[in-house]
């Protein structure tokens, strides 16, 4: 054996050496687990964790606090009195100028939360089918650049809002839904999956086919 197959031989085994004996030494950390209740969640459909408060509605047994509700069809509604869901669909009670056949344009609720959108600041105004008539023109990457652009602008009041958070379906707890547009959107819009990050990039996407109702919790 020449002299470097000699060498490489103990350089190797100084080395296995090294790593036994730091494999050996105690543990310089302790990390305690706190297990869930199993009666503190459940599954629906593999995939959405639901909560059950227990005590006061505003705390769940696996020690979340509770921040908001949003319910998106709730807002649209409040703001459009002829809003409607239907098993068809949702759209308006009555049909719109331009579609006197169609009871439900496509995109219903984008539309309707750019008009809301254009209007965030004053949260009183109603609005009616034919302020989404005239948006019908507007193509659907068009309607989502413009309420992104919306979004981006709504700091100001979404400063009280937590700067991370969970979002999961809403349970069957009665709280009150989120009456605030600016709340509402900047939620929905800073969701990555089912987290929520205050000043995180806004994003718009999906053409809203069914209703959003969540809970937006905060660690307690």
């Amino acid at each position: 054996m020449s002299i470097l197959a000699v060498y490489r031989h103990k350089l190797r085994q100084q080395q296995t050496g090294n790593y036994l004996h730091n494999m050996s030494a105690p543990p310089r950390c302790k990390i305690t687990m706190k297990p869930i209740p199993q009666s503190a969640v459940q599954w629906r459909d593999g995939c959405d964790l639901k909560l059950k408060s227990v005590g006061e509605n505003s705390r769940s047994a696996a020690g979340l606090q509770w921040v908001a509700r949003v319910d998106l069809d709730a807002l649209i509604q409040s703001r459009f009195p002829d809003f409607a869901v239907t098993r068809a669909g949702a759209g308006f009670k009555t049909p719109l100028l331009s579609r006197n056949k169609y009871k439900y344009p496509a995109h219903a609720r984008l539309l309707c939360c750019l008009v809301i959108g254009r209007n965030i600041e004053d949260g009183e105004s109603k609005f009616t089918c034919k302020d989404v008539e005239v948006l019908e023109t507007l193509s659907f990457d068009q309607i989502c650049d413009e309420l992104r652009n919306i979004t981006t602008k709504t700091n100001a009041e979404a400063a009280s809002l937590p700067s991370m958070g969970i979002a999961i379906a809403a349970d069957k707890e009665k709280r009150p839904a989120e009456t605030s547009a600016i709340r509402t959107f900047h939620i929905l819009s800073r969701l990555s999956g089912s987290t929520f990050a205050r000043d995180g990039t806004a994003m718009i996407t999906g053409r809203l086919d069914s209703n959003i109702r969540l809970d937006l919790w905060v660690p307690a």
